[in-house]
């Protein structure tokens, strides 16, 4: 129960980390304004990735499964539902933010 708890925290806080904190907005708004001018499928999938938290909430998942546990084939599943955890808190986040 506790190294789950330790799962969607990191995988939650990661994803903030790269779709919302002022410690990626530089990368990311590069990221952006390649996409505009090389469609590029790597550009793609990093502008994709920066800009969905379901998305960077999956590969997020995916990284940080490896730290908790050893590697075995189920860590597709971590990183699902490293996606759903980084997704319901990134909302009752914001919901907070909203209400202050």
């Amino acid at each position: 129960m506790q190294s789950l708890i330790i799962f969607i925290l990191s995988t939650a806080g990661l994803t903030w980390i790269l779709c919302d904190s002022s410690l990626f907005k530089p990368f990311r708004e590069l990221i952006s304004k390649k996409y505009l001018f090389n469609k590029n499928v790597i550009i793609s999938f990093l502008d994709g990735i920066l800009n969905c938290h379901g998305c960077c909430g999956f590969w997020a998942g995916l990284v940080c499964y490896p730290f908790l546990h050893e590697i075995q084939p189920v860590w597709v599943l971590f990183g699902f539902s490293g996606s759903f955890s980084a997704l319901i808190l990134i909302a009752l986040y914001n919901m907070i933010k909203r209400v202050k």
